[in-house]
C-alpha cells in the first residue's frame, strides 16, 4: 500500500488584511508620514507607479521604518500601487 501524502490547505496568514507584516508596515509608514506621503504621490502622478518604485527606491532603498523594516522594492510597490487607485 502506498502512503498518500495529504497536504492540509491552511488559510494565508495575513496582517490587517495586507499579505504579510513587511509590506503593511512599509504601507503603514508611506500613507501616515505626511512628507512621504506627498511625495510619494506626486512621484506616482508625475511617474506612474513603476517608475516611481525604482525613484523612490533609489532614494529611500537603504533605510528601514522606524519598526526596523526595510523599504523594499516589493514594498515599495504594493504600497505605491495603493495610492495610484
Amino acid at each position: 500500500m502506498k502512503k498518500q501524502n495529504i497536504l492540509k490547505a491552511r488559510p494565508e496568514k495575513t496582517d490587517n488584511a495586507h499579505p504579510n507584516y513587511d509590506l503593511w508596515n512599509v504601507s503603514l509608514w508611506i500613507n501616515n508620514d505626511m512628507t512621504l506621503y506627498s511625495h510619494c504621490l506626486e512621484l506616482v502622478q508625475i511617474l506612474g507607479v513603476k517608475l516611481a518604485v525604482k525613484v523612490l527606491y533609489r532614494q529611500i532603498g537603504n533605510t528601514s521604518t522606524p519598526d526596523g523594516v526595510r523599504f523594499t522594492k516589493r514594498a515599495i510597490r504594493y504600497a505605491l500601487c495603493a495610492l495610484s487607485e
